[in-house]
């Protein structure tokens, strides 16, 4: 599944953590340093130089994980094409969307959802469940559920 966005510690100042709940509930709607900065009666400058200080990110680092993450979330819960789960995020350019996801997650969209799908295939085949199915494939009785099937004789009496 995907990986959980939570970037949120203790040691941050107030003005960091509103700046990080804020881009974690607009990131879809393009939000700007300048503009959090501003319901935070600050600079851009100032609350950017702060965030990269305490974090080691910048504010449009941050922006773009919080955008990763939520697609990773889309990709596995959804069959949006990425174009809308692009769309989604807040990135209207689906060309950048694949090319940033790519650089985050080592993988085009496409096969990030692929690879999903294989592990959940992989896991419902899996040892651990197998079980379920073992008297199945396997009866007690020693049978072969594989074997041909056979039809009982149809005698005609006159």
């Amino acid at each position: 599944h995907a990986r959980q966005f939570n970037i949120i510690k203790e040691e941050y100042s107030a003005a960091t953590i509103y700046v990080l709940e804020y881009i974690n509930s607009n990131y879809n709607k393009n939000p700007s340093i300048n503009e959090v900065a501003g319901k935070l009666y600050s600079s851009g400058m100032y609350i950017g130089q702060k965030i990269k200080k305490e974090t080691g990110k910048s504010f449009n680092e941050f922006l773009t994980e919080c955008r990763m993450y939520h697609a990773e979330a889309l990709l596995c819960e959804t069959n949006l094409k990425v174009s809308e789960i692009s769309r989604r995020v807040g990135i209207s350019n689906s060309q950048y969307f694949r090319r940033i996801f790519q650089e985050f997650t080592g993988q085009s969209p496409n096969d990030y959802r692929k690879q999903l799908l294989l592990r959940s295939l992989n896991n419902i085949l899996s040892f651990k469940t197998i079980g379920i199915w073992e008297d199945f494939l396997f009866p007690a009785d020693g049978t072969n559920p594989w074997r041909e099937p056979t039809f009982p004789k149809i005698s005609y009496s006159q």
